[in-house]
């Protein structure tokens, strides 16, 4: 879907009769369905305006500079030789972790960077209470490392969750996984601020409401910027009674944290040792195979969800983070991904059926993803998720929580990437590179570039992948090799969408078909108004303003539609005869194919703070997300 920042109306009359100040002689255009024979771009006039796109172009630099200054100050770094020893905001590992002479299990750790009021945010509900409020102040003006530690054998296990508290010295204040949960007041001193070789020191406190712990460590070298800390903490009941007793050897490197592990406890010994990336698992799934019709309008009804954060030991409560304004994101398995602000996470839910019957009113949290960085957009291809950041990268994720690879950009990406084929994907950056990227691997299969920098999204469909520049040519890519089919002036261009065989470009006060091999123009006609959005739809797509909105099709032909949309959700799958649900600003509709409303519902208000709607397509309907983390499901929901 094509949305660009401005908003507006559309006509409903193709008599040329209408034109907008200064007056233009629509006489001069061709009829739809007229075959022109002729190239639908033309040289550039010298008194053409292209204010819109250089306005567009103007604010994203300026979120873009806004940007790169948050990640400067927003993500703490450097200080103490000890915190020398943390990893970036956004770094991975991965590793094999066993025990007991159990197979080695390949796991993901992901490190997060915070300052001490984003903590909150980052943490699960019960987590955050239990680790904020026995400290009160104590942390005021401290950083903290949170890391993740994620199962890849696809097994859905809670992520291990531990985190620590950054004033110098290094110190763990909390742990979380099934059947460990503890909250260390003050934290244990993993590493002294002036750590080096020959150190040794001690720490003790309590450990959650019923022990106390006392720990004993100290650093001997190791090859390469890298320390051996040795030791043990001991947990004791409030009288003195030894509860348990953990033997820990532990690796740290400069910038990578914990590399190598071995702890023994109870007799039962677990070591966790660092290996390469995780190559990506056979069977990964890309693309949603035969998804299932949407149901008969008939069987279609609303479900208000809310949204639950779940700790594995501490129980659950509401989400601490306030939600992005990004739209959220359904993988073929039907989880639900969406990034969470100041944390800058991507958080995944799943439907929490209570019994036979529950009509799965919760949502409950299962992952946090971090790639780093602020979060600029949040993809779904089949089973792997993708996400967009500031620090100039695009990260694949499993929807189980696991981190495939990641892809470095020459700049920022505001804009999704979009689906090319079934395992490729396309991102385009503000510089004007064009990737396409393997969705399992992450591996470039080519790339290219417009002629100027870019501030509109691409558009992906009839084996094309279509991309607008700051300078008003629009280029189209083929979709299997990155060679360059065609390129065309149009008159501030502000979207596009594949039709049938056909791709529709808008532009100043006209849309037009083009052919994909050359971009001759097959028609053109009018609108009325400015521009709202564009959507492949139906076969077609819709073309909305502020005042209504039209379905066109590949051959010229349109049908007004009842209202005007804000966006349009279109039923998974390709071919003729798919619905959609228009979303306008206080209803939204279901539509067949040709237009016709089959049922409908009221909702909430589209408000001035957010200004888009928030919306998903899920294998049995659609999602509408709030400003909460509530959720207004429409369809047939699960359970």
């Amino acid at each position: 879907m094509t949305q660009p920042v401005r908003s507006a109306g559309i006509s409903t009359s193709t008599d040329g009769r209408w034109a907008p100040f200064p007056v233009q002689d629509w006489s001069t255009l061709p009829p739809p369905g007229a075959d022109l024979g002729s190239p639908a771009g033309r040289p550039a006039r010298s008194r053409r305006s292209r204010s819109p796109l250089i306005v567009i172009l103007v604010v994203l630099a300026l979120v873009a500079g806004a940007i790169v200054v948050a990640n400067g100050l927003g993500r703490p770094h450097g200080g103490s030789a000890a915190i020398r020893y943390v990893p970036r905001d956004g770094a991975v590992g991965w590793a094999e972790r066993s025990s007991a002479g159990a197979p080695a299990e390949p796991v993901v750790v992901e490190s997060a960077r915070y300052a001490a009021g984003e903590l909150r945010a980052a943490l699960d509900f019960t987590l955050a209470t239990q680790v904020l409020a026995p400290v009160g102040g104590s942390y005021v003006g401290k950083d903290f490392w949170r890391t993740t530690t994620t199962s890849a054998t696809g097994s859905d296990q809670p992520q291990q969750i531990r985190v620590y508290a950054l004033g110098g010295d290094v110190t763990l204040i909390a742990e979380s996984w099934p059947g460990r949960g503890m909250v260390f007041d003050p934290g244990v001193v993993e590493l002294p601020a002036e750590v080096a070789v020959g150190s040794h020191w001690t720490s003790s406190g309590s450990a959650g409401t019923d022990a106390d712990y006392a720990a004993s460590f100290s650093a001997s070298a190791a090859a390469g910027e890298c320390l051996r800390v040795a030791g043990e903490l001991r947990l004791t009941t409030k009288t003195g009674e030894l509860r348990s007793r953990t033997v820990s050897d532990k690796l740290w490197c400069h910038d990578r944290g914990i590399v190598d592990v071995s702890e023994t406890a109870d007799d039962v010994t677990v070591t966790l040792t660092s290996t390469g990336r995780i190559a990506a698992p056979e069977g990964i799934s890309t693309t949603p195979t035969a998804p299932p019709a949407w149901p008969e309008a008939g069987g279609w009804r609303s479900v208000t969800a809310k949204s639950v954060s779940v700790d594995p030991t501490f129980g659950e409560g509401p989400i601490t983070a306030v939600p992005a304004l990004l739209p959220p994101v359904v993988t073929a398995g039907g989880r639900i991904f969406r990034a969470a602000a100041g944390a800058e996470d991507v958080v995944a839910f799943a439907p929490y059926v209570d019994g036979p019957g529950d009509p799965a009113r919760r949502w409950r949290s299962l992952w946090r993803l971090h790639p780093g960085g602020s979060v600029l957009s949040v993809a779904a291809f089949g089973d792997v998720v993708t996400v967009s950041t500031s620090l100039r990268q695009l990260v694949g994720y499993r929807d189980d929580g696991v981190r495939l690879w990641s892809v470095d950009l020459d700049e920022l990406a505001f804009a999704a990437p979009v689906r090319l084929s079934a395992d490729s994907l396309a991102v385009v950056d503000l510089a004007g590179s064009v990737r396409a990227v393997d969705i399992s691997s992450g591996a470039v299969r080519w790339r290219s570039s417009t002629p100027g920098d870019v501030g509109t999204a691409p558009v992906a469909g009839a084996g094309l992948v279509v991309v607008a520049d700051r300078s008003g040519a629009v280029s189209a890519f083929d979709a299997a090799d990155g060679r360059s089919r065609w390129q065309l002036e149009i008159d501030q261009y502000l979207g596009a969408a594949p039709a049938g065989d056909a791709v529709l470009l808008v532009g100043e006060q006209t849309v037009q078909a083009v052919a994909p091999a050359d971009g001759r123009r097959r028609w053109m006609r009018p609108y009325r108004g400015t521009f709202r959005s564009i959507s492949a739809a139906a076969g077609g797509a819709v073309l909305t303003g502020r005042t209504g909105s039209q379905l066109l099709t590949a051959d010229g032909r349109a049908r007004d539609l009842p209202r005007s949309y804000a966006v349009v959700t279109a039923e998974p799958g390709t071919g003729p005869g798919r619905r959609f649900v228009g979303w306008a600003d206080t209803r939204a509709d279901l539509l067949d194919a040709d237009g016709t409303v089959l049922a409908g519902r009221e909702i909430p208000p589209l408000s001035v703070v957010d200004g888009q709607r928030l919306v998903a397509a899920d294998r049995t309907g659609v999602l509408l997300a709030t400003q909460t983390w509530d959720w207004l499901f429409w369809g047939a929901p699960p359970g």
